[in-house]
């Protein structure tokens, strides 16, 4: 992460580090396979000194992966099955921390003028192959 702030990962030995690395090539390999085995299941099995770390890295590639197959995983789905971990499941899905008390409130990150013409031609797409109406246009 940048501007200094500290990770899950930089406490981690080298060894650590190292099997970290092992277990998420496990992991998607097995999603890859289609196997879908469970976060929970794997961070149970690792070392507790590695599981913070483990579980950012997890989280990633289970995401990248799920969106890739036309998944819509959402933050609160998340926020529940890993209750607690609410700053990593946040920063999995790009945004700030929930704030307490509240269903799923984040703040989106920046957007620039290029998201506008994006989100456009994705709608306009979306419309054409009738994923969605004229009115959620």
């Amino acid at each position: 992460m940048s501007g200094g702030q500290a990770t899950p990962r930089d406490s981690l030995s080298a060894s650590q580090a190292e099997e970290v690395d092992r277990i998420c090539i496990r992991f998607e390999r097995a999603w890859r396979d289609g196997q879908r085995p469970r976060i929970e299941a794997v961070l149970a099995e690792a070392p507790a000194a590695a599981r913070p770390a483990l579980l950012r890295e997890l989280l990633a590639v289970e995401l990248e992966l799920r969106r890739r197959e036309g998944e819509s995983p959402t933050l609160r789905e998340y926020a529940e099955r890993f209750s607690g971990e609410d700053a990593l499941v946040a920063e999995a899905f790009g945004r700030e921390r929930p704030t307490a008390g509240s269903e799923v409130a984040v703040t989106p990150p920046p957007r620039s003028r290029d998201d506008d013409g994006l989100n456009l031609l994705f709608g306009v797409l979306a419309l054409q192959m009738d994923f969605i109406s004229r009115a959620a246009l």
